[in-house]
């Protein structure tokens, strides 16, 4: 097998670790939310592995990364970690947290997480280790192809941190200007979010389309090798 199976395993992984932060989107307070707890996502892939348990091992890779997300969003904000018993916040929460949470703007939360030095410093060590052992030999995932497009998800990353601190003056300047226009207020504070958003989904999207894409050609071209031998 050439990465048949490997690739589409590791997306599914790759998503499932993001996934939990799918329900900011619904509300920028997410971490009061049911879906940003362990218990949530414990039962939604319990009853997953119970439905479809011919892909067990891959549920259970996929709820690894997502109790693996949670337990880093302790070192921010923190989470319910006890929930639905209690509601209390549970971890580090290295960053203040507002009293009211449905009157700050959505845009503070990436600020505040990114002006954190500590935090964006373990986010780029996590993503190297990450590059590390998916480029040993030995690795099952240790396709050059794949390894490439991590790189890559690695540098826009890297990329995101440069943009926002080098035009960070001009980004409070614009949203100044929206804030002024009452017509136009609601984009200072969904814009940069649904910016982002969609960035990720669509960088996320396309790594799931290339990666497919590649091993469909690795497969063929083994298919006409094996003709031509």
């Amino acid at each position: 097998m050439f990465y048949g199976m490997w690739v589409p395993a590791f997306y599914i992984v790759i998503i499932a670790s993001v996934i939990p932060d799918a329900d900011y989107l619904i509300r920028h307070s997410h971490r009061d939310f049911f879906t940003h707890t362990p218990f949530f996502w414990l039962c939604l892939l319990t009853l997953l592995i119970i439905w479809q348990h011919q892909y067990m091992v891959l549920l259970l890779a996929a709820m690894l990364a997502v109790m693996f997300h949670l337990v880093m969003d302790t070192i921010d904000w923190g989470v319910m970690l006890l929930y639905p018993v209690s509601k209390k916040k549970y971890g580090l929460k290295i960053l203040p947290i507002p009293k009211n949470l449905e009157d700050v703007p959505q845009t503070y939360f990436f600020k505040s997480y990114l002006s954190n030095r500590k935090l964006v410093f373990f986010e780029i060590l996590l993503a190297c280790t990450a590059v590390l052992l998916f480029a040993m030999d030995d690795h099952p995932l240790s396709n050059p192809w794949l390894n490439l497009i991590i790189l890559l998800e690695f540098i826009s990353f890297i990329g995101f941190i440069v943009y926002w601190k080098t035009f960070d003056k001009h980004r409070k300047r614009f949203l100044e200007e929206i804030s002024s226009m009452s017509e136009l207020k609601p984009l200072a504070d969904i814009s940069l979010t649904t910016a982002i958003s969609m960035a990720a989904l669509a960088g996320i999207m396309s790594s799931l389309l290339f990666g497919l894409m590649i091993n469909a050609s690795q497969e063929f071209i083994l298919k006409f090798a094996n003709i031509i031998a």
